[in-house]
Parts: structure tokens; sequence; C-alpha cells
């Protein structure tokens, strides 16, 4: 089901999720 939501998404939002969940990993260590 992810994988449907993902491709229903633009490169940009793709890349703006990543960057979230990158700085909440980053806050999380």
């Amino acid at each position: 089901m992810e994988d449907k939501v993902v491709k229903g998404f633009n490169h940009k939002t793709l890349s703006g999720l990543i960057e979230q969940i990158l700085g909440e990993l980053i806050l999380q260590m």
C-alpha cells in the first residue's frame, strides 16, 4: 500500500518526506 502512495507523490514531495525522516532520526540520536 505504501508503494502506491509513494508513486502518487511528486519527486519534490518525496525529497521533503525523506528530509523530514532524516531530521527526526538525527533528533532521536
